[in-house]
């Protein structure tokens, strides 16, 4: 599969919500870590679709999340995305999404 559109929603100072399209359909994997290419927790879901979306939860506020997105096909192909990276929102209600090149600030409660 070719993993597209890597984005962050949703971002809560314990829970984020990250998406993802396949050209076919496969499974879907999230790992994620608070140190940059150390991913020590996983969240999956195994039902093949081309739309995905998985919500990562218990997470801590104000930290900086690094994860990358997993995708395995019904041949068994797997595809990887390039690490990415959002921080839980504060107790202000701000986070910063960083899954793209730019990013984005969003001020829920100013």
């Amino acid at each position: 599969p070719v993993i597209s559109d890597v984005v962050v929603i949703e971002v809560t100072d314990y829970s984020a919500i990250v998406k993802w399209y396949t050209d076919e359909p496969s499974n879907s994997v999230v790992e994620f870590g608070t140190t940059s290419g150390e991913y020590t927790d996983s969240i999956s879901d195994s039902t093949l679709v081309t739309s995905h979306s998985i919500k990562l939860i218990d997470l801590i506020p104000e930290t900086t999340y690094y994860f990358v997105v997993k995708s395995t096909d019904s041949s068994d192909n797997t595809a990887q995305s390039e690490e990415n990276r959002f921080i839980t929102e504060n107790a202000r209600g701000c986070f910063i999404n960083t899954a793209s090149d730019s990013p984005v600030y969003d001020r829920k409660n100013e």
